[in-house]
């Protein structure tokens, strides 16, 4: 599969930013930087947090649990900042970030998404690869009460999060070595994921 031109390039793509999320896990301001990346992926910088998490508590499997309920608190945290621009400034700086990331295009069909599952829509994109910004955007946007919209955040990022902070905890860098040897699997899995989330648009 790794021979179709467009494949290649999604997966020479996501090497190299891997490899450059990987490299910043031995930096002095890491932690820092995980709780900043966090905050900002929630909110307006739709970058995956996952592999640098993962890097780190390779690193360091004593504080992988840490790493995980930090990463989740800075990632609701940002949520709730994206919740707040939907809610107020949606004409302005949300509409901004909508187009500069190319979410303009599904936007009603976020928002009728919204309008048919409610906070379990919120859940699933905490809990999965899709770009959890459109979501915290659109929560604010489309009136979502704030209570239920933290509640389904923090579920879903906890479990999330929680769960690879656990397994960084009991293996350790078993677990990098792993990802490195089933990268392209991994990578094409992600893809097809993305791939069903325009699908599920799309169909609304």
């Amino acid at each position: 599969m790794t021979e179709i031109p467009l494949l290649r390039h999604l997966l020479r793509f996501y090497r190299r930013l891997y490899e450059f999320l990987i490299g910043l896990a031995d930096k002095r301001w890491a932690e820092p930087g995980l709780w900043g990346l966090s905050f900002a992926e929630a909110s307006f910088l739709p970058i995956p947090i996952d592999p640098l998490l993962m890097a780190m508590g390779a690193a360091r499997p004593s504080r992988a649990i840490r790493y995980a309920l930090g990463v989740t608190i800075f990632s609701v945290a940002g949520g709730l900042f994206g919740w707040l621009i939907g809610a107020f400034m949606m004409d302005s700086v949300g509409n901004h970030l909508v187009e500069i990331w190319g979410l303009a295009e599904h936007w009603n069909k976020v928002e009728a998404l919204y309008q048919e599952h409610g906070s379990l829509i919120l859940f699933t994109a905490a809990l999965t690869p899709i770009p959890f910004i459109a979501f915290t955007l659109a929560g604010g946007a489309f009136g979502q009460d704030l209570p239920t919209f933290l509640l389904a955040a923090s579920v879903g990022r906890g479990l999330r999060f929680g769960t690879e902070g656990l397994l960084l905890r009991l293996f350790g860098a078993p677990i990098l070595l792993w990802i490195e040897k089933w990268f392209d699997r991994v990578a094409i899995l992600f893809t097809i994921l993305l791939i069903g989330v325009v699908l599920l648009l799309k169909a609304h």
